[in-house]
Parts: C-alpha cells; sequence; structure tokens
C-alpha cells in the first residue's frame, strides 16, 4: 500500500490543489495524509469539496491557524475504519481481502511537549491492542544531534527523552528515508537557520 504524506503548511493557499494533484499523479498513494490544513468551518468544507469523487475523507479541523488533519483514501480499495481520539492524529484501521488488519495513525504533534505526551499516552494504548501499527507525520521533536543543523548548539531536553523513550517502551522502529536530511526550515537566514527532521514513519516490528 502506497501512503502520501504531506505537511502542506496551508490548505486555502491558491497553489494547494494543482500541488496536491500532482504529487497523487506521480506518487499513486491509495491514502493520502494532509498536516497542517491551518482550516476549519466553512473553509475547510470547501476544500474537501474539491478533491475527486474516487476520495473518502476524514478531517480534524485545525484549532485557530494551527494544525489540521484530512486523511483520504481512495474508494473501492481497502476497508478503513477511521477515527481520531485527540486533535494530534487520525487513526484508520486498514482491513484488505486476506490479509490480517493493522493502523495506520496520521501525526501532527503539538509544538508543546506537555500536550505532546498525550498523544504518547494515546498511541501507547494503541500499540497495546496488538495490531501492527505504523506512525507517520510531523512529530515536532527530533531524538539526536544529527537530526538538527544550525541554531544552538543540541541539548538532550526532556522533551526528546521523552521521544525516545516513547519509541523505545513500545518497539518501534524508524523506516528511514531517502531523499533530503532535514524536513523542516524556519526560513531565516545566515546563521540563525535551523534545519531540523520533524518528520518521519515509524513501526511496530510487526
Amino acid at each position: 500500500m502506497r501512503i502520501l504524506a504531506w505537511n502542506c503548511r496551508g490548505a486555502a493557499k491558491p497553489a494547494f490543489m494543482s500541488s496536491f494533484r500532482r504529487l497523487v499523479q506521480i506518487h499513486s498513494p491509495e491514502i493520502c495524509l494532509l498536516y497542517e490544513t491551518r482550516l476549519s468551518g466553512s473553509g475547510l468544507d470547501r476544500v474537501v469539496r474539491r478533491f475527486e469523487v474516487d476520495w473518502e475523507s476524514y478531517v480534524v479541523e485545525s484549532q485557530g491557524l494551527s494544525g489540521g488533519i484530512v486523511a483520504l483514501w481512495k474508494r473501492g480499495g481497502a476497508t478503513v475504519d477511521v477515527f481520531h481520539n485527540c486533535s494530534q492524529q487520525v487513526l484508520m484501521i486498514i482491513s484488505a481481502p486476506n490479509a490480517a488488519p493493522w493502523v495506520l495513525s496520521g501525526v501532527y504533534a503539538s509544538t508543546d511537549h506537555r500536550t505532546r505526551r498525550v498523544l504518547w499516552d494515546e498511541l501507547t494504548h494503541l500499540i497495546a491492542q496488538g495490531l501492527p501499527t505504523a506512525i507517520v507525520g510531523d512529530f515536532n521533536c527530533i531524538l539526536e544531534g544529527s537530526e538538527k543543523r544550525g541554531g544552538r548548539a543540541f541539548s538532550d531536553t526532556v522533551d526528546r527523552r521523552e521521544f525516545r523513550d516513547f519509541l523505545s517502551r513500545n518497539g518501534l522502529v524508524d523506516l528511514g528515508f531517502s531523499g533530503p536530511q532535514f524536513t523542516w526550515c524556519n526560513n531565516q537566514s545566515g546563521q540563525a537557520r535551523v534545519w531540523e527532521r520533524l518528520d518521519r514513519a515509524i513501526a511496530s516490528s510487526d
């Protein structure tokens, strides 16, 4: 199954829909997870109505101009049961013929590490149910110094230790990546520019 996860930084931008369609054409995903839509209410409804009729959708509204998730999956494919138990993730239970069900969590974690603790707890309870689980998205946290360039020197803060502990406690494996090493930049210039690897895909060993 092919999954497209994209932190679009605002789905109301004029170029959003054409960019989305181009990504779908290139990668042919069966599931799309769109993060940081920055939309709620009627604005979100307008964007969702523009997706082609062959997509099913599930949305988590943004909090003001922060966050927001849209999950899309192809009609006529695997059976998908979708819900969310906190604003930082969408959960999809995916069942295909002749295959065991598994869980996909689309994550857009809070920038506040105290709020991220709620997400770690929710995901820990989910993984304990025993289904194979993949977690994909923007975790808004790095694990080690190699995942950061520029700005202040890396320090092993409590939020980073909590993230590592969450991964270790649940036996989660980083699925790695190809392409650019960093997924986020603060768009500052000179010595103020910071790059970090905030986005990743992790999974249970099964």
